[in-house]
């Protein structure tokens, strides 16, 4: 992660800067950790010690997401652009509403979260943790579906394919 606490949005024919904003406003050692665009390309999360939502058009701060009790590790927008997903060191995975930028969901992961990712349709949200296992939640119920014992260490990334079937992890 970079530790300038700055967010940056690039142009990628020419590599010209487009956009620039703190991403955090404390001096931290983190530093901004995982950056992601929401599928709409309206919104830019940012995440370290702090959770900012930014408007990718206009780079103005939206919000500033707070709940977490640790470094944010993991971020990903649903598919539709209405919601994210945050995990953190502090062992939890939140879903937030981003019409009210309100947290409406804590899931509990049996370890520090790595990585996050939203299924295709919507439906499941996966998480990686530092103990080698990947979680799996059902969007409609927030109910855990399966833990998978993966790696025997941290488990740093995971997606799903195109149509939810399957998952990668690494």
């Amino acid at each position: 992660g970079n530790k300038d606490g700055m967010v940056r949005i690039w142009d990628v024919a020419t590599g010209k800067e487009l956009k620039k904003f703190k991403g955090t406003s404390e001096n931290v050692t983190v530093g901004i950790r995982k950056v992601a665009f929401s599928p709409d390309d309206a919104r830019v999360v940012s995440a370290g010690r702090q959770l900012k939502l930014w408007d990718a058009r206009t780079g103005q701060e939206i919000a500033t997401l707070n709940g977490h009790n640790g470094n944010v590790t993991g971020v990903c927008f649903s598919p539709d652009s209405r919601h994210l997903v945050t995990g953190s060191v502090d062992g939890t995975v939140k879903a937030w509403e981003l019409a009210t930028d309100q947290d409406f969901a804590t899931l509990m992961n049996d370890a520090p979260v790595q990585t996050l990712d939203y299924s295709p349709a919507g439906t499941r949200i996966v998480a990686g943790s530092h103990k080698g296992t990947i979680n799996l939640w059902n969007t409609d119920t927030n109910e855990l579906q399966r833990t998978i014992v993966a790696h025997p260490e941290t488990v740093l990334a995971v997606r799903f394919n195109s149509d939810g079937s399957q998952i990668v992890s690494g």
